[in-house]
C-alpha cells in the first residue's frame, strides 16, 4: 500500500498520504494523525462489513443501505456523521482512496447525513477497483492488526474469547491468550531477536521483552480452559506490580511476532509507559518487523522511537528508503503533512519546524535563564 489519498475527512479537505514498509505519522495534537488511522479503520469495517461480488470488474453490494458505524469497532468513539465531515466539504460524500505497489488504485466513499438526518453512521457508497486489487492491499486480506493506543492495563488474569484469526486484540487484551495458546507457533526467522534460540512465539516474545524492559522475566503464559482465562508468570513478580510497561509493550511484541506476511500491522502510541531506551528497543523491533513482509503503521509523539527506527536502518534491519515519516502540522484553517524520508545515513531529508525541536528550544531557555 504506497498511499491513501482522503477526501472530506475530518480536518482533511483533499489530502494525499504516502506510505513506506513502515510508515511513521507524528506531529502535535489534534493534526490529523489519529484521522489518517481511522480512514483505515473505516475501510476495513467497510470491507470486512459489506458483502457483495464483483461483476465485469465492478463491486455489486447485495445490500443498498450499509451503515458503517463510528463508534465501538476498533474501540473507536468518533460522534456522529455531522462531526466527521470536512466543514469545507461541497456535498455529503467521503472518500477514501488507495494506491498500492504498481500504482493501480481503488478506494471507498460514504455518505455522511448531515442536519436532522445526522447520526453514528456512515452510508456506504461503493466501493470502486478491482477483486486482484483488493487483494493486492493489505486491507484486503483476511488478517488485520491494529492496537489502539488506551491498552489494556495490567491484570492478574484475563478473559479467553474466540477469534477468526490469531491477534493481539484492538486493546492488546488477548495478547496474553495467543501466548498461553500457540507458545510453540514458529516465528519467522528475520523477526527473532535471536537466531541461535528456539524460533517459538513465547521464546522470542521473552527475549524481545527483556531487550525493551531490561529485567522483566517472563516465564510462562497459561490457559485455564474451564474458566476461560489466561494468565502469565513473571518471576517472583504479579503482573499487577511490575507498571503498565508489559501490558502495553507486550501485546506490539505479539502483533510483529505473529503477523502474517503482506497483512497491516497498526500501531498507536508504541511509547507509551516505556523509558527512552525502550521507546528506542521498540523502533528498532518495529522496523525489523517492517523488513519481513509486514507493513507498518505507527502513530507517536515519540523522537526515541523514531531515532530507534533510524538506528535500524543503519544497522541494516531495514533498507532506508522503505521508512516513511509523514509530519503533520496545523496552517492556519487547514492541515499541512510534510513526507519527510530517511538518507543512506539515516539521516532525515526534511525538519521542519515543530518536527521534535521542542528539547533544544528548552535547552536554549534553560542556558539563557541560568546567565
Amino acid at each position: 500500500m504506497k498511499s491513501i489519498h482522503i477526501e472530506n475527512f475530518k480536518c482533511f479537505r483533499n489530502q494525499k498520504i504516502d506510505f513506506g514498509e513502515i510508515t511513521v505519522l507524528a506531529g502535535g495534537n489534534s493534526v490529523g494523525k489519529s484521522s489518517v488511522i481511522q480512514a483505515i479503520l473505516l475501510s476495513r469495517i467497510c470491507l470486512e462489513k459489506v458483502q457483495g461480488v464483483f461483476v465485469s470488474g465492478t463491486f455489486k453490494p447485495f445490500n443498498d443501505d450499509v451503515k458503517i458505524p463510528l463508534n465501538g469497532v476498533f474501540s473507536m468513539s468518533m460522534g456522529n456523521s455531522v462531526e466527521v465531515l470536512n466543514r469545507n466539504a461541497e456535498d455529503e460524500s467521503i472518500k477514501f482512496n488507495f494506491v498500492n505497489s504498481v500504482a493501480e488504485s481503488g478506494g471507498v466513499s460514504f455518505f455522511a447525513p448531515q442536519k436532522e438526518d445526522a447520526g453514528y453512521s456512515l452510508r456506504f457508497n461503493g466501493f470502486t477497483g478491482s477483486r486482484q486489487f483488493l487483494d493486492s492491499i493489505p486491507l484486503g486480506k483476511d488478517q488485520f492488526y491494529y492496537l489502539n493506543a488506551e491498552r489494556i492495563g495490567p491484570r492478574l488474569r484475563y478473559e479467553v474469547e474466540d477469534t477468526d484469526y490469531i491477534h493481539a486484540g484492538w486493546n492488546g487484551e488477548l495478547a496474553i491468550q495467543v501466548l498461553g495458546q500457540h507458545l510453540f507457533l514458529p516465528i519467522p526467522e528475520g523477526r527473532c531477536y535471536n537466531p541461535n534460540e528456539p524460533n517459538q512465539l513465547l521464546t522470542q516474545a521473552r527475549l524481545w521483552l527483556d531487550f525493551i524492559t531490561p529485567g522483566t522475566r517472563l516465564d510462562d503464559a497459561r490457559i485455564y480452559s474451564e474458566i476461560k482465562t489466561a494468565e502469565i508468570t513473571l518471576g517472583n513478580s504479579r503482573p499487577t506490580n511490575v507498571g503498565f510497561g508489559l501490558s502495553y509493550v507486550l501485546p506490539i511484541l505479539v502483533n510483529g511476532l505473529i503477523a502474517q506476511k503482506g497483512c497491516l500491522v497498526i500501531v498507536e502510541n508504541p511509547e507509551a509507559h516505556l523509558h527512552p531506551m525502550g521507546q528506542s528497543n521498540i523502533g528498532k523491533f518495529l522496523a525489523k518487523i517492517a523488513n519481513t513482509g509486514v507493513q507498518v503503521i505507527i502513530e507517536t509523539h515519540s523522537e526515541h522511537v523514531i531515532n530507534g527506527i533510524r538506528l535500524a536502518a543503519l544497522e541494516g534491519s531495514i533498507i532506508h528508503d522503505r521508512v516513511q515519516v509523514n509530519f503533520f502540522d496545523r496552517e492556519e484553517k487547514s492541515v499541512r503533512v510534510v513526507p519527510i524520508k530517511l538518507n543512506e545515513k539515516a539521516d532525515l531529508t526534511d525538519w521542519p519546524l515543530g518536527f521534535f525541536d521542542q528539547q533544544e528550544k528548552d535547552l536554549a531557555s534553560i542556558f539563557r535563564l541560568k546567565r
